[in-house]
């Protein structure tokens, strides 16, 4: 049985310690209270103390009254060294890309072009070289006769829009082809021209490249460049398809497209340099950007190839109906190669879309060839080069099958 003494913590009197300690006779005086139990000081309430106002600071707030607000994300005092940086190179790279668009002939597409004529004759004579060092034990002699009739599709071509003559051209003087004299003055007269440069004269040279390899099915113009492979010479057919082909090549150079992609690179990268810093980066990123911006931006550069390479195969009296047959042969043999199916993971657009755009277009390309009086004496120029060539042989290994001069 437990006994509290008068000195037990639960037997001592609760006194306040503001008075004396009251001494009660034959008790002994409690000695000091070491004991958890003791009792705190009671703090005095005073209805003067000092209130503070409550105050409110928004999600994100990083300082002292600072919240995240129009007022403080447009206020460049706030920014750190960082940010500003980060903004002006932004805005500097919008300012040059915006000072860099032009509009593209016949369609009228906005278009970011920062290729200058210096940089372009650089990459024009380093393609050539890349070119003959890359095929030039498959290089045809100028004088071989499918050298001889290929070059004179281009030239015709060339020479009926005015487009300038081949660099080992015979003839003695070079012509000055203004930038915007690829297509004659009505066409200019409805915005046809290409718009960059007009005015001032310039020299254009182009180089032709026959390579004697049947197994690739192809041609191509880049920087000046006009290269043809043997093996697409029998899907051609004849001369009128052969220029439906090079009309075409021509007519991405006509609009530099191949200048095009190279501005078009740079802005590429500097989108995938844009979204690794912000942490986008990866396959992801370059997956977006390949096929929702590069080979999208490609299929509308094939369009209006296809288009010019219309006109141009028209006014140099060549038949229009000539190029949708070509590309349904293209069409079997892209089948037959197992090429893509889809648009959407390929460069060029499916051909049934391109035959069909091309099909509504002959009728404006039979009418440019009308306008052009040459064209009255086509059919008997045409003829009198068959009777001529038509005895000579392709030696030297070259497709033969399918192949016809007309």
């Amino acid at each position: 049985m437990f006994r509290f003494t008068s000195c037990s913590p639960l037997a001592r009197p609760l006194v306040r310690p503001s008075l004396p300690s009251l001494h009660v006779a034959g008790r002994q005086p409690c000695p000091k209270l070491t004991s958890p139990l003791r009792l705190a000081p009671v703090r005095r309430v005073s209805s003067s103390a000092p209130r503070r106002d409550r105050r409110y600071v928004r999600f994100g707030a990083s300082g002292p009254g600072r919240g995240f607000t129009p007022a403080t994300v447009f206020d460049v005092r706030t920014w750190s060294w960082g940010e500003r940086i980060v903004v002006g190179v932004l805005l500097g790279g919008i300012a040059y890309y915006v000072g860099h668009l032009e509009k593209t002939p016949v369609t009228g597409r906005w278009r970011f072009m920062d290729v200058s004529p210096k940089l372009e004759a650089a990459l024009a004579e380093a393609n050539r070289q890349q070119l003959r060092a890359a095929f030039h034990d498959k290089i045809l002699p100028p004088h071989h006769p499918v050298v001889r009739h290929v070059r004179r599709v281009v030239a015709r071509i060339l020479e009926a829009n005015r487009l300038g003559t081949l660099d080992d051209d015979a003839r003695p003087h070079r012509a000055l082809v203004p930038d915007d004299a690829w297509m004659p003055e009505d066409d200019a007269a409805h915005g046809l021209g290409t718009g960059v440069g007009a005015g001032h004269a310039r020299q254009k040279e182009w180089t032709l490249v026959v390579v004697n390899d049947d197994k690739i099915v192809n041609a191509a113009v880049s920087f000046g460049t006009i290269m043809v492979f043997t093996g697409i010479l029998p899907v051609m057919q004849d001369e009128q398809g052969l220029a439906a082909v090079l009309g075409h090549e021509i007519g991405h150079e006509v609009l530099r497209h191949s200048e095009e992609k190279v501005s078009s690179a740079k802005v590429l990268l500097a989108l995938v340099t844009l979204l690794d810093l912000l942490g986008f980066g990866g396959i992801l990123s370059t997956l977006t950007i390949t096929y929702f911006l590069d080979l999208p931006n490609s299929r509308i550069q094939e369009y209006e190839a296809d288009m010019i390479g219309l006109r141009l195969a028209a006014r140099a009296c060549y038949d229009p109906d000539a190029a949708p047959k070509v590309f349904r042969r293209l069409q079997q043999v892209e089948e037959k190669m197992g090429g893509p199916k889809l648009d959407f993971f390929s460069t060029h657009p499916g051909t049934d879309k391109r035959i069909k755009v091309m099909q509504d277009l002959i009728p404006e390309a039979y009418a440019i060839r009308a306008s052009n009086p040459e064209c009255a004496h086509t059919a008997d120029a045409f003829a009198a080069f068959r009777d001529s060539m038509g005895s000579m042989l392709v030696d030297r290994g070259l497709p033969r099958d399918g192949w016809r001069f007309a």
